[in-house]
């Protein structure tokens, strides 16, 4: 198999690593609905420093489905998740000489959303994945909160020379949360993703159809969620560069502007409603963009394979909720008031590669 070898400058600022020699690192993040893996390459430091990434990978193991009602991990699904932390850690090994100390499996914020306010359950929890991933690979887990996963996606995402003026909003499967530099960090979340916004959609009960009762939740539960997790903090609101990521917002870039490849896809107020109304028109089913306008054949392949890999990864109802928490962004954090809205297309892996820097910093 050919591996990709893309360089990301835009995050190369971020990665000093005080060796000139080229060193390989993994990070392996076990989110809400399964594992992402990545290998990056570091070689020079400085401003001669160049990253490549040579391996992004996933995995799709549910680990989260359910978790809400038994506040317990199903044990198939612990398995399979041990098993790809093992697969890929093996795979780093084998194929690209990742040496074991520097393969670092995280536990992303997102796994406990469904679980909020119960300590002792989460705890457990943490146990009983951390035991699965160790029997399955022999490697410890590092569990980290959305405030610690959005520091890291801003370092990650955010380009360095925007930093002042911007606002990074992740939508994950398990939770949502941002945030932006200032003299610190300052970040917000709230516990309602792509998946657990559907759970209490779910839960709510069986009044109407599903997109009436997500529009529903939208205005009682994620407007206030949003505006008290923006409160005392002016920034959100004075930022006029909106980074947005997370797989929601990939899927609208996919399905909306397919066209356009760049690394950061410029997006508008209007293309969320697009989006939205869109979604409404096919509640069954995922809507398939017409592609022919794209006249250069790589980017349409590559538009294709997106198109293809969003069915894949979203069932419509996983989407719709990703909708709706949008929707409630673009309202509660005026994207419609002369903000420039950017998709991070490498930010999947932004926050992997900033813990990666960080660990790597104190590599022998």
């Amino acid at each position: 198999m050919r591996v990709a070898r893309c360089s990301i400058p835009i995050l190369a600022v971020f990665l000093l690593v005080a060796t000139a020699r080229a060193e390989v690192h993994g990070g392996i993040e076990i989110g809400a609905k399964g594992v992402k893996a990545t290998v990056i390459e570091v070689t020079g430091t400085g401003d001669a420093q160049e990253i490549k990434v040579l391996l992004s990978g996933s995995k799709n193991t549910t680990l989260t489905e359910g978790l809400r009602a038994a506040e317990k991990f199903a044990e198939p699904a612990l398995k399979a998740t041990g098993q790809a932390v093992a697969d890929f850690a093996d795979r780093m090994q084998k194929e690209f000489k990742v040496p074991a100390e520097r393969i670092y499996v995280v536990g992303s914020s997102g796994l406990f959303s469904a679980l909020e306010g119960k300590a002792k359950a989460i705890q457990a929890n943490q146990a009983l994945l951390a035991d699965a991933v160790a029997a399955a690979s022999n490697l410890k887990m590092t569990f980290i909160d959305a405030d610690r996963e959005a520091q890291l996606s801003i370092a990650g995402i955010i380009p360095p020379h925007h930093a002042e003026n911007s606002l990074l909003l992740d939508i994950g499967s398990g939770n949502t949360k941002g945030g932006y530099r200032d003299k610190d960090y300052i970040t917000l979340s709230i516990p309602y993703g792509s998946v657990t916004f559907v759970d209490l959609v779910k839960k709510q009960g069986q009044k109407g159809t599903f997109a009436e009762r997500a529009a529903q939740a939208r205005e009682t539960v994620l407007l206030p969620g949003l505006k008290k997790a923006a409160a005392q903090k002016p920034g959100v609101s004075k930022r006029t560069r909106v980074y947005l990521s997370g797989g929601a917002v990939w899927a609208l870039a996919t399905l909306v502007r397919p066209g356009d490849r760049s690394a950061y896809v410029k997006l508008t107020a209007e293309d969320i409603d697009a989006y939205h109304k869109l979604l409404l028109q096919s509640p069954e089913a995922v809507p398939t963009p017409d592609l022919s306008a794209i006249k250069d054949e790589a980017a349409r392949e590559a538009a294709k394979k997106d198109v293809n890999a969003v069915k894949t990864a979203f069932k419509p109802e996983q989407l719709l909720a990703g909708a709706e928490i949008l929707k409630a962004m673009a309202k509660e954090y005026e994207f419609g008031g002369g903000k420039q809205l950017f998709f991070a297309r490498n930010a999947q892996i932004g926050w992997i590669l900033a813990f990666v820097t960080e660990k790597s910093r104190s590599s022998p």
